[in-house]
């Protein structure tokens, strides 16, 4: 009888399943702490509170840029770094070539005179103050910073 050293193929693949599905169950159980802890700072705000620094460290955690590889070198340093991010998009954005949409073939209906004259006309206060009662108030506010709601308490 033969005596088999190592793992056999059916074991490895059990493995290999095995740690998928515990990396998934990991992930998923992460996401939901995160969504829990979105949800706790959305009812507290912003407070300085421990969780607002541990979310805003993550983030800058996540965001950070430590080292990039940029003209088969292996940049570290800051100011490196920093210019290997600006030499890329610059380099993007300048030599991409845009092609700006074209309208042509997309049935657009044209005005006749009279309908782009009346599309000019002055509108009255009753229309506008029609108009104002239909929109739904309960939106972002403007760049004044009122919303519809305070604007038709007015």
């Amino acid at each position: 009888m033969a005596i088999s050293i190592g793992w056999s193929d059916n074991l490895r693949n059990k493995r290999l399943k095995l740690l998928a599905e515990l990396w998934k169950g990991l992930r998923s159980k992460e996401q939901l702490w995160r969504q829990k802890l979105r949800i706790s700072w959305l009812k507290e705000g912003d407070k300085n509170t421990k969780f607002f620094h541990l979310a805003a460290n993550g983030r800058k955690r996540g965001n950070f840029i430590s080292n990039l590889v940029s003209d088969g070198i292996l940049c570290s340093e800051p100011s490196l770094v920093r210019k290997g991010v600006f030499d890329f998009f610059s380099y993007h954005y300048k030599n991409v070539e845009w092609e700006r949409p074209k309208i042509r073939g997309l049935g657009v209906q044209h005005f006749s005179m009279a309908d782009s004259e009346a599309l000019e006309v002055q509108f009255s206060e009753e229309e506008f103050w029609t108009a104002l009662s239909a929109c739904d108030g309960n939106k972002t506010s403007g760049p004044d910073g009122f919303n519809l709601n305070f604007i038709r308490k007015i």
